[in-house]
């Protein structure tokens, strides 16, 4: 600087000074926005995750209550192919009991 003005190279240095500053500040502020954004969407996938987490976990209860169903219809079924007309178990040579007679 001569007698308070600037020099062409001292003109062009404070620019690019300034130049680099406002970038460092843009990227700045870039990096802030990104990081929101990605937290953002962090968020969401997290709380689509849990939603589809909720589906599959009301789906296999479902399933498992209907598989639970099932097996006591054919529980139910197999008691009553091996129960006489009155309810009690066949014995070994055939009959069963019915009112303490055996028939």
């Amino acid at each position: 600087m001569v007698d308070g003005v600037m020099t062409r190279h001292q003109l062009a240095m404070a620019s690019q000074t300034t130049a680099a500053t406002q970038n460092v500040q843009e990227g700045q502020t870039a990096s802030v926005t990104v990081q929101s954004e990605l937290t953002n969407m962090e968020g969401r996938l997290e709380a689509r995750m849990d939603v589809k987490f909720q589906e599959m976990r009301v789906s296999m209860m479902t399933d498992l209550h209907r598989l639970l169903e099932i097996a006591m219809e054919k529980k139910i079924s197999m008691d009553a192919m091996t129960r006489g007309n009155c309810g009690h178990h066949i014995g070994r040579s055939g009959s069963y009991e019915c009112g303490g007679q055996k028939r």
